[in-house]
């Protein structure tokens, strides 16, 4: 308990800086960006990526409404 109460402030500001991010389809690079950023100060790998609808086309189910 002591180690979330030593941190709390801190989480909170994190978590205000992620709910100001818009859930909007095509915007999602900046939150993505962010998250990736987070992680990797805390020594986690990540694999930030961008849709390419030419190569979803292609497979089964492919929506143009999913692509931004």
């Amino acid at each position: 308990m002591r180690a979330v109460d030593t941190a709390f402030d801190e989480q909170t500001e994190f978590l205000k800086k992620l709910c100001r991010f818009p859930s909007v389809r095509g915007q999602k690079q900046a939150i993505q960006h962010f998250l990736a950023d987070a992680l990797r100060s805390r020594r986690y790998e990540t694999d930030v990526w961008q849709i390419n609808a030419q190569e979803l086309e292609r497979m089964a189910g492919f929506s143009q409404r999913f692509v931004p």
